[in-house]
């Protein structure tokens, strides 16, 4: 089932909306580096844009915030936008935590 999805490959943010995390990566790459991934939901709100990342990718495993927070840091044209990271497997349990952060917004 298609799903909002993302993975961070050879240093980049990937999202997509598919099937699996592998279709994510482009098909010309050999021996892609890809260090985890998961799902993503987004909301706007006064004039910001948020992408809240949570779970896991069946196909490359979970992404440790350790990680996801140095790509974060180093990808400068990410800067208008708010990342929320979550630990949490379940869309329901992510917003919960993302709403104590941020307060009420429509994630989608």
């Amino acid at each position: 089932m298609k799903a909002p999805k993302f993975i961070i490959i050879n240093g980049t943010l990937v999202m997509g909306v598919v099937d699996y995390h592998k279709d994510l990566i482009d098909k010309s790459l050999v021996n892609p580096d890809v260090i985890g991934g998961g799902r993503f939901l987004r909301a706007y709100a006064e004039q910001k844009h948020y992408i809240l990342f949570y779970g896991k990718s069946e196909d490359f495993g979970k992404i440790r915030r350790a990680d996801f927070e140095l790509f974060i840091l180093t990808d400068k044209s990410l800067k208008d936008q708010v990342f929320i990271f979550s630990d949490k497997e379940y869309a329901s349990d992510a917003i919960a935590e993302a709403k104590a952060l941020v307060g009420e917004k429509r994630w989608r």
